[in-house]
C-alpha cells in the first residue's frame, strides 16, 4: 500500500457450470501497526510431574513479536517469541497467569488466566514392590519390582530377574497407565496405581504384575512411634509336626 485510509474492493468466483457468486471487502491501511490483542487464556487442570500436552498456544493478533507471562507454576516456562507454553508443574497450588504481547506499536491488554495445579494422590508417593507372573518375556522366572516416587512426580523403576537388574526414571503420567515404558527389559511396562489404596498393578509383555506400596515412609509417615522390641514365634501346621521328635 502507498497510503493510508479504507479501500474497498469486490471479489466474484465461478464455478465450471457457470455459477457465481461475490463478496465486498474493506481493506484497512495504517501508518503504524495497532497493539496486539491478546485471545483468552485458558488452561486445563495440570497435576504435578505430568507435562502440559499438547503444549500452549498464547494466541494474539496484530503481529505480535514477543510474549511477556508472569505467574506461571515452577516447572512452566514460555518461548516469548512464539508464545508457546511447555513443561512440566513440580509445585500443587492455584496460580494467577498474565500475558501480554508486544509490538512495534507498544503492548496489548493484560489477559489473566487461572490455573489449577494438583497434587499427587497421596497413596501414589513412596517405595512400592510387585511382583511378575512367570512368562518367557522374563525367562519364566518372574521378576521382582521396584518402584518409587516422590511428590514431584518423578519415578525410580528397578527389576530383578535372576541375577539380571535393569532400571528406568521418568514421570508419571496424570491418568491410567499411570508409568508406559515402551521397552523395559525387552518388553512393553504399563503400570497404574490405585488413588486410595496404593495398589500397584499392570503388565510388563505378557506377564502380569501385582503389589502394593510400603505403609511407613521415613520422611511422610515415619514408623518412629513403633520403636521398640517385639516378640514372635513361628508354629508349624499341624501335618508338618507328625514326624518332629
Amino acid at each position: 500500500p502507498l497510503q493510508n485510509g479504507d479501500s474497498s474492493f469486490e471479489m466474484q468466483v465461478e464455478d465450471a457450470d457457470g455459477f457465481s457468486d461475490s463478496r465486498a471487502f474493506t481493506l484497512s491501511v495504517t501508518a503504524t501497526l495497532p497493539r496486539p490483542v491478546l485471545s483468552p487464556l485458558v488452561f486445563p487442570d495440570l497435576q504435578v510431574g505430568a507435562p502440559l500436552n499438547p503444549a500452549l498456544q498464547v494466541q494474539a493478533i496484530n503481529y505480535p513479536e514477543r510474549f511477556v507471562l508472569s505467574g506461571l507454576p515452577a516447572g512452566l516456562v514460555w518461548n516469548a517469541r512464539t508464545g508457546q507454553i511447555s513443561g512440566r508443574p513440580t509445585v500443587a497450588g492455584t496460580y494467577v497467569v498474565q500475558a501480554q504481547a508486544f509490538n512495534s506499536s507498544g503492548a496489548s491488554a493484560p489477559v489473566t488466566a487461572t490455573v489449577l495445579v494438583r497434587a499427587l494422590p497421596r497413596p501414589w508417593i513412596g517405595t512400592f514392590t510387585a511382583w511378575s507372573t512367570r512368562h518367557p518375556v522374563n525367562n519364566n522366572l518372574g521378576s521382582l519390582f521396584s518402584l518409587k516416587t516422590t511428590p514431584t512426580g518423578a519415578f525410580t523403576l528397578s527389576a530383578r530377574t535372576g541375577s539380571r537388574s535393569v532400571s528406568a526414571r521418568g514421570f508419571l503420567n496424570a491418568s491410567a497407565p499411570h508409568l508406559q515404558l515402551p521397552n523395559f527389559a525387552g518388553a512393553a511396562l504399563s503400570l497404574s496405581l490405585h488413588p486410595t489404596t496404593g495398589a500397584l498393578s499392570g503388565s510388563h509383555g505378557g506377564a502380569t504384575l501385582s503389589g502394593w506400596r510400603a505403609v511407613w515412609d521415613k520422611n511422610l509417615n515415619p514408623a518412629s512411634s513403633r520403636a521398640g522390641f517385639y516378640s514372635f514365634a513361628l508354629e508349624l501346621d499341624a501335618s508338618h509336626d507328625a514326624n518332629t521328635a
